[in-house]
């Protein structure tokens, strides 16, 4: 889960984490295409890989006024190549200004901290540093389950190749950083409510503070347009999907990786009263009072064939509760996921249930106790939905 966001306030730049992992346009709706992949369960896509345990060490520093040179900050210093930043300058947001001390004035709600874009602009999710580190594990996990790709969106059928690209929601912007380096000549924008983005970045990478729900105003059309994980911060999908149609070029691509709560068991291992279940009911009932549908992919194909996009695709994938899977690539995935899990519940839960349920923190905290336990049961074949939704605009 990652925050919402456009281009508002500019930041430059992360250093790379030290740990980074590494159809027929005439009917729309013949366009739509679920590919199911197979995996435990019949869900996911297992293959081998190599061994590797989670761990929730990363390098962030977060940035202070004094690393921003003016709307579009410099990736290294300020003598850097003129032309790159020029070019770069020439394609953000005309909306884009320096950063204000007030994004920095973070909220602080039951020993956690928060965005401070602007009052009205809701994300239920903290951004501080555990939840920073557990955003890179989460990136992790994305490689795990693409092998290793960035995204699945054909970008190599772009006819003048990869210029243009922006990732909604960057969140720590370790998806755009790697994906800066993989094609070095594509200039990437990543936009996020929060500065919490490193200080250096290559130097065809930017980072921008807005909200994703705005209007968007940018200066060019983008060839590809990433989020990841924004379930959770929007709640108008088709006006999301028109601005991405608006801002793309002709051919261009978008794709949404997302989860689809809620969390489900096909073998009857885990009951109705599971507390890992349960949890995520209550979280889709709490949300749902916040106007967050947590079951929006469900509506991706259609809302972007509605759109005007053609060739839409959807993937699914699981993502394992823990170690139950007997194939080693899917209790790989567990592992993390469960670390993922761990380490994101309390974030995860309280915004959603205080505010949405209306519980006190303190009968959030008993409940999430039982709910971890549930989490490390390993005779409960518990499985998160995961899916990649990409799409097309005609050219």
């Amino acid at each position: 889960m990652s925050s919402s966001h456009n281009a508002d306030a500019s930041t430059s730049g992360a250093e790379q984490n030290a740990e980074r992992t590494g159809s027929s346009e005439a009917n729309a709706a013949s366009d739509i295409q679920q590919n199911v992949v197979a995996a435990a369960g019949g869900q996911g896509a297992p293959h081998s890989s190599a061994e590797a345990g989670p761990s929730t060490q990363s390098a962030y520093y977060p940035p202070s006024l004094s690393d921003f040179t003016g709307p579009v900050a410099d990736s290294h210093n300020s003598s850097s190549n003129s032309d790159t930043d020029s070019a770069v300058g020439d394609f953000v947001s005309t909306r884009s200004q320096s950063l204000s001390e007030s994004v920095f004035d973070f909220r602080n709600e039951h020993g956690r901290r928060y965005h401070a874009y602007r009052d009205g602009v809701e994300y239920q999710l903290p951004n501080d540093e555990q939840e920073l580190d557990r955003l890179d594990l989460q990136h992790h996990l994305f490689y795990l389950t693409l092998r290793g790709k960035l995204q699945q969106s054909p970008l190599d059928e772009l006819p003048y190749g990869v210029q243009n690209v922006l990732d909604i929601g960057t969140g720590t912007g370790i998806w755009a950083i790697d994906f800066a380096d993989r094609y070095p000549t594509a200039k990437v924008i990543g936009t996020d409510l929060s500065p919490v983005q490193p200080v250096y970045v290559p130097p065809n990478c930017h980072f921008y503070v807005d909200d994703a729900t705005a209007d968007w105003n940018f200066d060019a059309p983008f060839d590809f347009i990433h989020g990841r994980m924004l379930v959770v911060a929007i709640k108008d999908w088709s006006a999301l999907f028109r601005q991405c149609f608006d801002n793309l070029t002709p051919g261009g691509w978008v794709e949404f990786q997302d989860l689809n709560f809620p969390f489900r068991c096909d073998d009857g291992s885990a009951g109705p009263d599971s507390a890992a279940l349960q949890w995520s009911y209550k979280f889709v009932e709490g949300a749902a009072k916040l106007g967050i549908d947590m079951t929006a992919p469900n509506k991706f194909a259609q809302q972007l064939a509605e759109v005007g996009f053609v060739d839409v695709q959807v993937e699914r994938y699981v993502w394992p509760i823990n170690r139950w899977p007997k194939d080693e690539h899917e209790k790989e995935k567990g592992l993390w996921m469960l670390q993922n899990m761990q380490e994101g519940l309390q974030g995860f839960s309280m915004g959603i249930f205080t505010k949405g349920l209306g519980w006190r923190a303190e009968e959030v905290e008993v409940f999430l106790a039982e709910v971890r336990r549930a989490f490390n049961n390993r005779k409960s074949h518990v499985y998160l939905p995961i899916w990649i939704v990409y799409a097309r605009k005609p050219s």
